[in-house]
């Protein structure tokens, strides 16, 4: 913890002010050893007023998982004209999960001042010159009296017959549990807190294919969808009542009730088990979703009684969508009551919606090798959204190894329920404030956004495939998607960068500098400072808290070639000799032109592509081209597949080395300007048809990153960019089947 501590001018007295300091304890004992078990036990000093703590040792990159499936399929032809299909689907997934023990951010300044009184306090009372300062004690019980009579009043100085005494301090940043002192029991053996997860959901769908009565040559499709799926999960937070309580004990007549927050010098001074125990809340929570979709589709040639076009007959399809959604959230019972260190009281909540759509499509076949393509789609939501958007499209074959195509139209998304309605969840983010030299974890909720609008978009494809020779293809596309709207995941560090914009447009330029505290005064108390950013009161450069949530980006626009490569060949056909099996050459890849993106009409417009855009959560990591080779290869029942995926390389815009301080340089490079380059091969074999016991066996054995290649390491959380890069490095499988 860092504590603001109260200054005394010569004569001991109060002079108002106050002195912010780390506890003294901080990174006493600690070592630097990350293999260790409690690494920075005591965490570490990364100034005098600021203690950091490793999270490193409590956190997995694949937690532990049972996973079962369910699958069951009937079909019935009754007749030529009717076919009915029933599947059901059932799915289990149950995870075990690690994380650190309890977070910062929380309610910090809702807690009561410190007593010095409190065990473990580490901050005795000194006059100007650093004299101790004597309180009165007239009950003799060793605690200083105050004004009033009450715990958190004044301590009334008795100079000459007084006992010494320590500060009262309140919080300037905390962490109320971390490596060090008594741990909740609940905790895991090392340290860390223990949480879990239980996800499972059901399919059902009906599905029948039949012939239309009565329209001649025309065929539908219906189908019904329920799907319903539930997650619970051991909610994990501290306790604030519990955290209250301890700071508000009866230090004279029941101190093993007291919660003290320091790090302890004396064993003494540590806490209970049962006051360890009050300060976490451990309790499971639940989530229903509900979906169900009915689904008409009949298409056939256009009744226009007879009328054909040179290259046939018209075709035509309509369709019909109805959509049930509902979901439901039961908090678990300490957020209901309020007492969730992190976030606020949350309650039950539950809601639904509707949607109505319908659609219309041709095919319009002017020439034998030049086809129109027309579609218009409308839908309807019960939650006030609506949108009608025509896409026309056109494929022509001057020749028979050349084939062109275009479309253009428009396309409309609403919001999805969650990102309208989803209630409040809480954990961590790692921020940089523009404001101040404040850069280090705090707490992060995001929560819905019932103001989203629809986003929508210009979309335009063009592109050709040509059949270069016989076995070999290639195929090129441009696209391009403009978006108005566009639904974004707005991070925390977006809504700390949109705040210093608007700073800026009030206060000047700042030139990359960071401003002063009375500027930052001035604006966080203007009232045009964006609420959603919840700095300490006393401390304006710390903060507490940000409150996010998906909103509409003002445009967004994506220009890309993707490009196919397709080639299947024998060797023998080349070169002469025995045939020694058939070989495939994939390659796929993107190229992307444009990916720039406007959050606001307020700030400029930016660009992704080749970024890894660490300072937004609109866009994620975006390499300029990414891809694959396939090469694979089939003879009898032998074959095998090697594929090497690739990345181009991306600027590195996030923390540095001296961001976190205590890295050591030979595991994680102090600066980074460059994610490099990445290819990963994969490699597998298998054996298909072989005859035994009356059935038919297949075998594969491969290795996903054959050449064990390892990402590159930064300074962040987690030590790598996992969007992009996976730490799990080789892993082998074998896969068996057994058809009777």
């Amino acid at each position: 913890g860092d504590y603001r501590v109260p200054n005394r001018d010569a004569n001991g007295v109060l002079t108002g002010s106050t002195r912010t300091t780390s506890d003294p304890g901080c990174g006493q004992d600690g070592h630097d050893d990350p293999t260790k078990i409690k690494n920075g036990e005591f965490g570490f000093q990364r100034s005098p007023t600021n203690c950091a703590y490793d999270y490193g040792e409590f956190w997995d990159y694949r937690n532990p998982q049972q996973n079962g499936n369910l699958y069951a399929s009937a079909t019935y032809e009754f007749s030529s004209d009717l076919e009915v299909n029933v599947q059901y689907m059932f799915n289990s997934r149950r995870t075990d999960t690690r994380g650190s023990p309890i977070n910062p951010g929380g309610r910090v300044t809702q807690l009561p001042v410190i007593r010095g009184e409190i065990p473990g306090n580490p901050f005795p009372a000194v006059d100007a010159n650093g004299n101790p300062v004597l309180a009165l004690d007239a009950n003799g019980d060793g605690v200083p009296d105050r004004v009033g009579g009450d715990m958190f009043g004044t301590v009334i100085l008795d100079p000459i017959n007084g006992i010494p005494f320590n500060e009262d301090v309140s919080f300037s940043s905390w962490r109320p549990l971390a490596k060090h002192g008594t741990l909740p029991a609940i905790f895991n053996s090392d340290g860390s807190s223990p949480r879990d997860g239980h996800n499972w959901g059901s399919r059902f769908s009906l599905q029948a294919d039949f012939t239309v009565p009565f329209v001649e040559s025309w065929r539908g499709h219906s189908s019904y969808m329920w799907a319903e799926t539930v997650s619970e999960s051991k909610s994990y937070d501290g306790s604030f009542s519990g955290l209250d309580q301890g700071l508000r004990c009866d230090v004279a007549n029941d101190r093993p009730a007291c919660f003290s927050p320091f790090v302890a010098t004396d064993p003494a001074d540590l806490n209970t088990q049962a006051v360890a125990d009050s300060t976490v809340n451990y309790e499971r929570g639940r989530y229903e979703n509900e979906i169900q979709t009915f689904d008409l589709v009949i298409n056939g040639p256009a009744p226009l009684g007879g009328f054909e076009l040179p290259g046939g007959p018209i075709g035509m399809a309509i369709g019909y969508q109805r959509r049930n959604s509902r979901f439901a959230n039961f908090p678990a019972p300490l957020q209901l009551a309020g007492d969730a260190w992190i976030g606020s009281q949350l309650f039950k909540r539950d809601g639904g919606r509707e949607v109505n759509a319908w659609f219309t499509e041709f095919a319009v076949p002017i020439l034998a090798n030049l086809e129109l393509q027309l579609a218009v789609r409308n839908e309807d939501y019960s939650t006030g959204q609506r949108a009608t958007t025509p896409k026309y499209g056109i494929v022509y074959s001057p020749f028979d190894w050349l084939t062109l195509r275009g479309s253009t139209g428009e396309a409309f998304i609403a919001p999805s329920l969650g990102s309208l309605t989803r209630p409040e969840s809480c954990g961590l983010n790692n921020i940089a404030d523009p404001f101040s030299d404040f850069a280090a974890f705090t707490s992060s909720c995001s929560r819905g956004n019932p103001d989203l609008t629809p986003e929508e978009a210009d979309t335009l494809s063009i592109g050709f495939d040509l059949d270069i020779m016989e076995d070999m293809r290639l195929s090129v596309t441009f696209s391009e998607t403009d978006f108005t709207d566009r639904i974004v995941s707005t991070g925390s560090q977006d809504i700390l960068d949109l705040d210093f914009f608007n700073f800026e447009q009030v206060f000047g330029d700042q030139g990359g500098a960071t401003p002063s505290m009375a500027d930052l005064t001035a604006w966080h108390n203007s009232g045009a400072a964006d609420p959603r950013i919840i700095r300490d009161p006393f401390n304006l450069a710390e903060i507490v808290r940000v409150f996010q949530s998906s909103s509409n980006a003002s445009s967004m626009k994506v220009q890309a070639w993707d490009i196919s490569y397709s080639y299947r060949f024998n060797l023998p056909d080349m070169l002469g000799g025995s045939d020694i099996g058939s070989f495939n050459l994939n390659v796929s890849a993107t190229y992307l032109e444009e990916y720039s993106f406007q959050l606001s009409p307020l700030v400029e417009k930016k660009e992704a592509v080749g970024n890894r855009n660490w300072s937004t959560g609109a866009v994620p990591p975006m390499p300029r081209v990414k891809g694959s080779v396939r090469l694979g290869w089939t003879n009898g029942n032998h074959s095998i597949s090697m594929i090497s995926h690739y990345l181009h390389s991306v600027n590195y815009d996030g923390f540095q080395g001296n961001f976190l301080g205590g890295l050591n340089e030979r595991v994680v490079p102090k600066f980074t300007k460059m994610l490099r380059v990445s290819h990963i091969e994969d490699i597998a074999y298998s054996y298909r048809g072989f005859e035994a016991l009356g059935g038919t066996m297949n075998f594969t054995v491969g290795a996903r990153n054959a050449f064990d290649r390892t990402p590159q390491r930064i300074s962040e959380l987690g030590g790598t960019e996992d969007r992009l890069y996976d730490a799990m490095g080789r892993m082998f499988y074998v896969r068996f089947s057994y058809e009777l």
